[in-house]
């Protein structure tokens, strides 16, 4: 059943033009993920490159810093090494078996890249913090059949491991966010292999682990006062689930090629799920009913690869990104709004002191913060 989710909003002009706000630079080699943050009253870009290197912009001043992890702490706790077997039962021979771990300094490390892939900011307690997701090969430094996708917790301010490493993915981290919840944060990612993990950041205990497509497409957001993840990938279908509950609460039929991103976002007072699929289309489902909304949403000459979901004044907007560039739509209409960011890889949208913003990586290796307010319009 397809059906339109509102008819009554007129039509709006296109947007022609965003402005550029900020363009940062001082970082190496482009920037593979990102978040917004405020630290002090002073709102910063956080980012990390394809080597695992921190980057940190303060958006008032300009100025560009690289945040150093402390990645001699990125281990798997003891319990995980013996899991796997390799430490011995014997509390008094744990040490030794570690030297097997360290680097000439003693340090438990593996490759940056492979620790820090993808990145969010949460609060925890009142402190700003970094959560990471690892890749593929992430826990391979301990042992070569072991594989990645660990996620680790770090101090904004100083780089300091906190907690525990959480691990659970057999791959590298495809997805993740952290949602809001009555336990409190909860840090929800998906994997290649299509194990969503969902943890309790306050507590660093696991709260939930459900299997969802091969490739770990992922979106999660609090709904109703519950946090739901939506997950594809590999399959002709989505699935909806109540993380606290541990359970699925949907099944979404009709996704063409697979899903590559998915985000998900309330519209009207429901549950609202978009996906980028792999027919180059985006595509809308009511996670209430089932059913699909309106007809596949085309533009991208290539499969989408990044979405996010941002109110900007009274409209819903999907921000995408693809190789040909990033742009905006207005879910209620289907329409694409303004011109295309052609070359600019979508990182991320958010409000920057009260104004929505989009967030892209250049083609000159800088990045671009856009003031979208005018897609509201």
């Amino acid at each position: 059943m397809m059906h339109r989710l509102s008819d009554s909003i007129n039509r709006l002009s296109p947007v022609t033009e965003y402005r550029i706000v900020h363009r940062l630079s001082g970082h190496d080699g482009y920037v593979k993920s990102a978040a917004l943050t405020e630290t002090d009253g002073a709102s910063q870009l956080v980012g990390v490159n394809g080597s695992g290197e921190v980057w940190m912009w303060d958006l008032r001043r300009g100025d560009c810093s690289q945040l150093s992890l402390s990645l001699d702490a990125a281990a798997p706790d003891e319990e995980w090494f013996r899991e796997h077997g390799l430490l011995d039962e014997h509390d008094d021979e744990v040490d030794d078996e570690y030297d097997e771990y360290d680097d000439e300094d003693g340090d438990a490390v593996g490759d940056a890249s492979e620790i820090v892939d993808s990145l969010v900011v949460a609060e925890i307690d009142a402190q700003r913090v970094l959560v990471t997701g690892g890749s593929r090969f992430d826990l391979a430094f301990y042992d070569e059949d072991q594989m990645g996708g660990a996620l680790r917790v770090w101090d904004l301010r100083t780089g300091r491991k906190l907690g525990r490493t959480m691990t659970g993915h057999g791959l590298g981290v495809t997805s993740m966010a952290v949602v809001a919840s009555e336990r409190g944060p909860l840090s929800v990612s998906s994997s290649e292999e299509g194990t969503l993990l969902a943890w309790d950041l306050t507590s660093g205990q696991l709260v939930s682990r459900l299997e969802g497509s091969y490739n770990g497409a992922m979106g999660a957001a609090n709904i109703g006062g519950r946090p739901i993840a939506v997950t594809g990938g590999h399959d002709d279908h989505l699935e909806a689930w109540d993380i606290l509950a541990g359970q699925k609460i949907a099944t979404l039929p009709g996704v063409e090629e697979g899903a590559g991103v998915v985000a998900l976002t309330e519209l009207g007072g429901r549950g609202v799920v978009v996906a980028g699929c792999g027919d180059r289309t985006l595509r809308m489902w009511d996670v209430a009913t089932q059913d699909q909304i309106g007809p596949p949403r085309t533009g991208h000459p290539e499969q989408v690869d990044r979405i996010a979901v941002v109110r900007i004044g009274g409209r819903t907007v999907a921000v995408t990104g693809s190789s040909d560039g990033t742009r905006l739509w207005d879910l209620s209409q289907g329409d694409q709004i303004g011109n295309t960011l052609v070359d600019h890889q979508f990182l991320l949208a958010a409000e920057l002191a009260g104004s929505p913003v989009v967030v892209t990586d250049g083609p000159d290796q800088t990045v671009h913060v856009w003031d979208v307010t005018s897609a509201g319009r």
